[in-house]
């Protein structure tokens, strides 16, 4: 699926929707936070707002799997240094 960017406008979006089939579901998200979404998008982007989290979920998903694949070979292929190393500046940002 191609990602539609948050900054995008409704062009954007439309275009996306004439190249994928698009699924029509229903979510329960706190107030707070479709108040946020909207706040920041205005109205006609929330769903574009929504399939972009979604898209980068499923990626830091894969690629957690990826890591967990590589970690569960015998050798592990990084060195526990630099995994602390790694850690540290992922907890830092």
């Amino acid at each position: 699926m191609t990602a539609v960017p948050a900054s995008a406008g409704p062009a954007a979006a439309r275009r996306v929707s004439k190249v994928n089939k698009l699924s029509k579901v229903s979510v329960s998200l706190p107030d707070a936070l479709t108040r946020s979404v909207r706040d920041r998008m205005g109205q006609g982007r929330f769903s574009a707002y929504v399939t972009a989290a979604v898209e980068r979920q499923l990626e830091l998903d894969r690629l957690a799997e990826l890591v967990d694949g590589f970690e569960e070979r015998p050798g592990r292929p990084i060195s526990d240094d630099l995994m602390a190393e790694a850690e540290a500046a992922w907890h830092a940002e």
